[in-house]
């Protein structure tokens, strides 16, 4: 079915990051809830191939990301033809969010 609202916490730490997690992270979690391997994106990739098989017109999608990604989530949202596009700061200031809408009607 479509949704009104997805939020979602996919696996984006770069497959080049994870030796420099702390051990308690890389131990504990699985390696395929941390990185989908190479540049982290891959999952955003995947979610954004088609956001109109799942997300209603009006819907909202919000993401977490890695942190340095969130531009790079924000263009790939774009691409996707995703609007009111906007990145949250964590409270350290980082962007650790990424929200948008679909369009109610195609532009």
């Amino acid at each position: 079915g479509t949704f009104d609202l997805v939020l979602s916490n996919p696996p984006y730490i770069p497959a080049a990051a994870l030796a420099a997690l702390a051990p308690d992270v890389v131990n504990h979690d699985p390696h395929l809830a941390l990185t989908p391997g190479a540049d982290g994106l891959a999952a955003y990739r995947a979610i954004l191939a088609r956001p109109g098989a799942w997300l209603r017109p009006g819907g909202w999608l919000g993401l977490e990301c890695g942190i340095g990604q969130a531009d790079d989530i924000l263009a790939l949202m774009a691409d996707a033809g995703l609007a009111e596009l906007e990145a949250h700061d964590d409270l350290a200031g980082i962007p650790r969010a990424a929200y948008c809408r679909r369009p109610e009607s195609p532009v």
